[in-house]
């Protein structure tokens, strides 16, 4: 492993180290969100009044159904983004583990939001933990495609981050969802579609307006004439 920071490691560039790296994250990720069931797992339930022994749960299944939805979207991005980096070096590791460190942490600020959700505390500590794990990531993708450093040449890393943002829409936002079935729109208004311009040319992804229907004036000399007639 080289000293410098920002240098690859030796073999950086090989499928083996890559996969090393998304193995154990993928690991860890599986781990993390496996443990968030435990406080649901743990509880004793009698039978008299099961129901409303049930019922008092709610708060600790929000707060595992939360914190299930936000380790599922973070190994997302986590996935796409090892999808197009190539080499990997020790800050990128470095950063990778502090992004691990808080999705593995994360199962405890959702046992205490689930047990004392009316604190402010908890809610404090929970809010606290997932902005850390927000900038961690921020910061592991950055260091990965600022000057396209560890990343493939040939992707853009604004649509990388575009298209991780459209995954987690609901369909029904998507444009060409929104013709029902998943069928594209059709039409010079559609946007996104393909349509020729006066000229002949073709614009892509750009919605045209229908044509304004203008009305003729006729010159007041013509008006007269006509009245006359």
């Amino acid at each position: 492993m080289a000293d410098d920071a920002g240098a690859p490691i030796a073999g950086g560039e090989a499928p083996s180290s890559l996969d090393r790296v998304v193995f154990f994250s993928d690991a860890v990720f599986a781990i993390a969100i496996t443990l968030l069931v435990l406080p649901l797992a743990d509880q004793r339930l009698p039978d008299e009044d099961l129901a409303a022994h049930l019922l008092a749960l709610w708060p600790q299944l929000a707060s595992f159904l939360l914190s299930f939805v936000v380790i599922g979207l973070f190994w997302l991005g986590h996935h796409r983004a090892y999808q197009i980096i190539v080499r990997v070096d020790t800050r990128l590791l470095l950063l990778n583990l502090l992004v691990l460190l808080f999705i593995a942490l994360l199962p405890f600020p959702t046992a205490v939001l689930g047990e004392h959700g009316n604190q402010p505390p908890a809610a404090v500590l929970y809010a606290t933990t997932m902005s850390l794990l927000g900038l961690t990531s921020a910061a592991h993708w950055r260091h990965a495609s600022h000057g396209y450093r560890l990343i493939r040449p040939d992707v853009d890393p604004r649509d990388q981050i575009r298209d991780a943002a459209d995954a987690v829409r609901p369909d029904d936002l998507h444009p060409q969802h929104r013709g029902g079935a998943g069928e594209p729109l059709h039409g010079p208004c559609d946007v996104g579609a393909d349509v020729p311009d006066q000229r002949g040319h073709r614009l892509v992804g750009r919605p045209q307006a229908p044509p304004v229907l203008r009305r003729r004036t006729v010159p007041v000399s013509d008006q007269r004439s006509r009245r006359a007639r």
